[in-house]
């Protein structure tokens, strides 16, 4: 792995962890938190809480999944010099949909139906992107 992708995955995944720590009840003196890794953590416990009463519909890693990607899309967009490779943008976006959108069903008429699963873990990775999008501004 090279030194930038290190530092990259570092950089996505810290305050991500930031996040998981937060949640195992040891209080965290807001004074030593970042005011970027707070607000990391707040996208992400808000899109946590949005998706609290659907978690039977996703794979319990897909937060995780859909987090790291739209941070990847952000620092891609903020950055200069930074380029999302679109080939595999999309074959991780399939692979994290994938499951998703087999859950769709066909109406009886045989066109396709809505697939509320499918529009929710959308709906969660836009709020991802947006809201890290808000932290690069």
């Amino acid at each position: 792995m090279t030194v930038f992708r290190t530092l990259s995955v570092a950089a996505v995944l810290t305050p991500l962890a930031a996040a998981a720590l937060a949640q195992t009840g040891t209080p965290v003196d807001r004074a030593t938190v970042t005011p970027i890794e707070r607000m990391n953590t707040a996208v992400v416990a808000h899109v946590s809480e949005n998706l609290q009463g659907y978690r039977d519909l996703f794979e319990p890693t897909m937060l995780l999944k859909l987090a790291i990607v739209a941070q990847s899309k952000v620092i891609a967009l903020t950055c200069d010099g930074v380029e999302l490779d679109d080939d595999r943008y999309n074959t991780v976006m399939n692979g994290i949909l994938g499951p998703v959108l087999e859950k769709g069903s066909s109406s009886p008429d045989g066109a396709n139906a809505i697939n509320l699963p499918f529009v929710i873990a959308m709906s969660a990775y836009s709020q991802l992107l947006g809201g890290n999008l808000a932290v690069a501004a």
